[in-house]
Parts: C-alpha cells; sequence; structure tokens
C-alpha cells in the first residue's frame, strides 16, 4: 500500500513541473500585457502598486542587497579584526579592522554610486518628459498680425512728408492767385488787380 502511495506520487512529481511550467506561462503573458500595461500608471496602491513598480524596473533591489551585504561584510570584518587582536595577532587584525573594511566601503561606495546615477538619470528623463507633455498641452496657434502701412515707410522720410505736406497747405491758404492771367492776389481782393476778373 506504502509502495503503491509513494510510486503514485512519483508519477504525480514528474508531471507537476510541466504543470508549473505552463501555469508560470500563463501568469508572465496576464502580468505582462494587463498588469504592467501603461494604462495602469497610477492605478494601483498598496501591494499592487508596489509590485506594479517592482515589475516596472523603478525600485532597485540591488541597492537593498548591496546596503545589506555591506553591513554584514562590514560587522564581519570588524569581528574577526577584534578576535585577532585579542588572540595577539595584531598585523592580521589590523589589516581587516583598518584595511578591510576601507576596501569593502570603497569597492560598495564605486557600486552604489553607478545605481545611484542610474536612478538620477531616470528621474531626469521623467521630468524632462513631463515638461515636455505640458508644453505640448499649452500650445496654441496665434494669427500674427497684419503688418501696418507704418511699417514699410522709414520714420525719419515719414517727418519729412509730413512737413512738406504741412508747408503745401500753408503756401495754399495764404497765396491764391487769379484763375484767368495767374497775378497773386491779396487777402480780402475780389477782383484782380491786372485783369480785373472778378475771384
Amino acid at each position: 500500500m506504502m509502495e503503491n502511495f509513494w510510486s503514485a506520487l512519483n508519477q504525480v512529481g514528474r508531471v507537476m513541473p510541466v504543470i508549473g511550467m505552463f501555469v508560470g506561462l500563463a501568469a508572465a503573458i496576464i502580468i505582462f500585457f494587463w498588469f504592467m500595461s501603461k494604462k495602469n500608471e497610477g492605478r494601483f496602491t498598496g501591494l499592487p502598486g508596489w509590485l506594479y513598480e517592482f515589475f516596472q524596473f523603478r525600485n532597485y533591489i540591488v541597492e537593498v542587497v548591496l546596503k545589506f551585504t555591506y553591513v554584514i561584510a562590514a560587522c564581519t570584518l570588524t569581528g574577526i579584526g577584534i578576535f585577532s587582536i585579542i588572540s595577539l595577532q595584531l598585523p592580521m587584525g589590523l589589516g581587516f579592522l583598518l584595511v578591510g573594511n576601507l576596501l569593502i566601503r570603497i569597492i560598495y561606495e564605486m557600486l552604489l554610486m553607478v545605481i545611484v546615477t542610474v536612478r538620477n538619470v531616470s528621474q531626469i528623463n521623467k521630468k524632462m518628459n513631463d515638461i515636455d507633455t505640458k508644453k505640448m498641452e499649452t500650445f496654441e496657434f496665434k494669427k500674427p498680425p497684419l503688418p501696418k502701412m507704418e511699417d514699410f515707410i522709414v520714420p525719419a522720410k515719414v517727418e519729412v512728408i509730413e512737413q512738406e505736406s504741412q508747408t503745401v497747405n500753408e503756401q495754399t491758404e495764404t497765396d491764391k492767385c487769379c484763375l484767368e492771367c495767374g497775378k497773386k492776389l491779396q487777402e480780402g481782393d475780389c477782383f484782380c488787380s491786372q485783369c480785373g476778373k472778378k475771384v
């Protein structure tokens, strides 16, 4: 009886990985095409929101893992160094305590600088995209104003033309001539003094 149970369990154990593979593929298709869709941006909160950010690679786990492994490495090196000094192995203890901690710190800082640089560049790109979309939304086509006649005339010439027209008007008002002979008439004359024509 027990042998039959173990043989049945063994046969099921051979089939289960295949079933798990198909279930995993179906879940991957659903997650990628439905859950990770751009339409779901900002839609989820709590654990689904964290999962959405996780699948979109917006939260870097590498940073957390690096910090955790640094703490483990630093504490281990410090412990080895202190206990080596206690056991009178002074050079090895100081090497682990000082040099080991310094080297491990430099290595982890360089790795974290790469991660921080990538994160800052992605934030700058996101802000630039937000600015571009706002500019596109606020952009309106404005019709340029029609040109005026003054735009085509040089200002100095305008003044000269105005002065000439003013002097012509003054001359026509003061210098009246006889229509028959062309002699200049005095103000108040009713007849021309040369030809006697009535003005």
